[in-house]
C-alpha cells in the first residue's frame, strides 16, 4: 500500500514539473489510451471465461444495459453540473 502512494506522489511531483512539455503530454495519452485497452481486454477475457457469466448472459443483459444508461446519464449531469458551478 505504501509502495502505491509513494508511486502517486512520485507521478504528481514529475507531472507538476513536466506539465508544460508537450511531448510529455503526448506521451502520457498515448499511454493512458493503451493502458484503458489493455484493462478492456483483460475483462473482457475474465467475462468470457466465466462459464456462470456467459449462460446467464441473456437474463444479464438487460439489467447490465439498463445500468449502463443510468451510469452514462448520471455522469452526464454530474458533468453538466461541474461546470456550471466551478466553470462559469
Amino acid at each position: 500500500m505504501l509502495l502505491l502512494i509513494f508511486i502517486m506522489v512520485v507521478g504528481i511531483v514529475l507531472g507538476h514539473f513536466l506539465r508544460k512539455k508537450s511531448v510529455v503530454i503526448r506521451a502520457n495519452n498515448i499511454l493512458t489510451t493503451l493502458a484503458i485497452y489493455l484493462l478492456l481486454f483483460v475483462l473482457g477475457v475474465g467475462v468470457g471465461s466465466d462459464k456462470n457469466i456467459i449462460t446467464n448472459l441473456p437474463s444479464l443483459g438487460w439489467d447490465a444495459f439498463i445500468l449502463t444508461v443510468g451510469a452514462v446519464f448520471g455522469s452526464i449531469l454530474c458533468v453538466r453540473f461541474v461546470e456550471k458551478r466551478f466553470f462559469p
